[in-house]
């Protein structure tokens, strides 16, 4: 690597997470030998230490040239930290899981003294550490303060404040509407947060929020080239502005891209440099969803003694926390691994769990999709006689919700070959991918396996 120069990204890497640059060891005899780069690793090195001193953002350089806006925006700092205080008061009584009914009852936007960017800035923090605990709190939080912000008047607020706020509360809408499965929904919330961030006169970390939700999206659409090169486009940006943990998100965005293409192995590399970064980090949420997701590949690669060790780290971790989607997931795992171990019946009755879970956190597609993993496990022990009456449930919790997609006739389908004797390994593998599918386009409409692969 000696004949010619390292670029910003692999420098930039270099700088923030050494531990995650492929061929390290040749980048460092490189470096040894090149000293623009030396000099170039230096100046990101001192740039991104610059960002964290105070002396970098002096009020002298407004003072110089213009006394009332220094006032202004002191008086704006000041009035924004007391709204911030009064926000916390009022949303007091809305902190906890089990709030959400009493949340829906209070209509909050509609009274004045919600009307605040206090209250709008705490509903998106919120919203936010629901989305995985519990979708739809957090999708009812972020839709109120979509409506609080959306209602401040302009003026009421510096321009980029406002702008700024407004694109944190749609970005959160299409955060919790994306763990919902409603991703055309999701999208149009992420068009309205790019177009209040895009009057920023910068672009910062909203954007690359708004580009990696984005990614994630059309990796459920399978559009996974369009995916992969907006996730690398996030991780990029965000580490130009030096964001460490949208950029390991950026990454971990790419091993499930490698994992969806069927590089198991290329997903691994992904994961486990992430998890290496949360153990540096001693970051225990990032620990429990590398080892999760490490768990899976294993279990996908037929390993059952590494998908142990790593799913079992990751339920210690998530064991006693208030994330029920998280926790419930890993459920999920160990239920195919308890069944991969030869724990059949234990397996069984572990999906069976997870799919009422799964349910009642109205994760209607992930139930399904169980649903069809549970009903794989009872053809492979001869219990095919439940399989009718799981699928006929699911498909009346579809109906009941209003989700008339190609899902239900691909839950027909698979429900009748049970009946018939004639349902295989390969043709649940089939109706799970078209089942995913269908919730990302609900036009989709369910054709039968073709023979090849029954």
């Amino acid at each position: 690597m000696t004949g010619r120069h390292l670029t910003s990204s692999v420098l930039g890497l270099y700088a923030l997470q050494p531990a995650l640059v492929r061929k390290r060891a040749d980048v460092e005899t490189h470096l040894a030998a090149c000293g623009d780069c030396r000099s170039a690793l230096s100046d990101i090195r001192t740039f991104d230490a610059a960002l964290t001193e105070t002396d970098t953002w002096p009020a002298s350089s407004a003072d110089a040239g213009d006394r009332p806006a220094v006032e202004q925006l002191r008086a704006f700092a000041a009035r924004s930290a007391e709204e911030d205080r009064q926000a916390l008061r009022l949303l007091a009584e809305y902190e906890d899981l089990n709030a959400a009914p009493r949340f829906a009852w209070a209509d909050i936007p509609d009274k004045p003294r919600y009307r605040t960017g206090g209250v709008a800035r705490l509903l998106c923090k919120r919203a936010n550490g629901m989305c995985t605990r519990k979708p739809l709190y957090a999708l009812a939080l972020a839709e109120a303060a979509v409506r609080i912000s959306t209602g401040l008047p302009d003026a009421t607020y510096p321009r980029a404040a406002i702008h700024e706020l407004r694109g944190e509360a749609w970005k959160e809408q299409a955060n919790a509407l994306y763990c919902l499965g409603r991703f055309d929904d999701a999208l149009a919330a992420l068009a309205s947060a790019e177009a209040e961030y895009r009057q920023l006169p910068h672009e910062g970390l909203g954007l690359v929020a708004v580009t990696y939700v984005r990614a994630y999206i059309l990796y459920e659409q399978e559009q996974l080239e369009e995916a992969d090169q907006l996730a690398r486009e996030s991780a990029e940006a965000a580490l130009h502005l030096g964001s460490t943990d949208r950029f390991m998100r950026a990454l971990h965005l790419q091993g499930e891209i490698r994992f969806r293409r069927g590089d198991i192995r290329g997903a691994i590399q992904l994961f486990a440099g992430v998890l290496r970064y949360g153990e540096e980090a001693n970051d225990q949420q990032w620990i429990a969803r590398e080892a999760r997701a490490l768990g899976v590949c294993h279990i996908e690669l037929m390993n059952p003694t590494e998908a142990s060790r790593h799913l079992e780290r990751s339920l210690r971790l998530c064991t006693g926390t208030d994330s029920a989607i998280e926790l419930t997931r890993n459920r999920w795992a160990i239920a195919r691994l308890s069944f991969l171990q030869g724990n059949r019946n234990e397996g069984v009755r572990r999906l069976r769990g997870v799919v009422a879970e799964l349910t009642s956190e109205a994760m209607l597609t992930d139930a399904a999709i169980a649903a069809v993993h549970l009903a794989e496990m009872l053809h492979a022990t001869d219990r095919t006689g439940e399989i009718p009456k799981l699928l006929a449930g699911v498909v009346q919790t579809f109906v009941a919700a209003g989700m008339l997609s190609g899902a239900l006739s691909a839950l027909a389908y698979l429900k009748e070959a049970s009946t018939a004797g004639t349902m295989t390994p390969a043709m649940c593998s089939y109706v799970r991918q078209f089942i995913a599918r269908a919730e990302r386009q609900p036009a989709l409409r369910f054709a039968p396996p073709p023979e090849s692969l029954l």
